[in-house]
């Protein structure tokens, strides 16, 4: 169990998206994939903590037109990792990968 168990990686794709001010089009809003690795090792126990955020754009040309935009676009990112020695009587209560997803407002 514990080779098997130190062979783990875990593969997460997210869409990202962005505010792109030097976009003038309708939708300024740019989306892209973004990659993470998450991988076990050898007596270690890995944490991963992830934040997801939600964020608001309002856009205006002029106040007194009342043209105003509102945008919201998502974005994930890997807040901090933390490893711990996985001791074998704690083998019951660390585990080998853990991944957090933590919400932001």
């Amino acid at each position: 169990m514990l080779y098997a168990a130190q062979k783990i990686r875990l593969f997460l794709v997210v869409e990202n998206s962005y505010f792109n001010d030097n976009d003038f089009t309708d939708v300024p809003i740019k989306k892209f994939l973004k990659s993470y690795s998450f991988q076990a090792l050898e007596h270690q126990s890995m944490y991963y903590y992830m934040m997801i955020s939600e964020n608001d754009v309002y856009t205006s040309d002029f106040k007194l037109f009342g043209n105003e935009k509102f945008y919201s676009y998502v974005d994930t990112r890997m807040e901090y990792h933390e490893v711990r020695t996985l001791n074998d009587f704690q083998g019951s209560t660390n585990a080998f990968l853990s991944i957090y997803i933590l919400l932001d407002n």
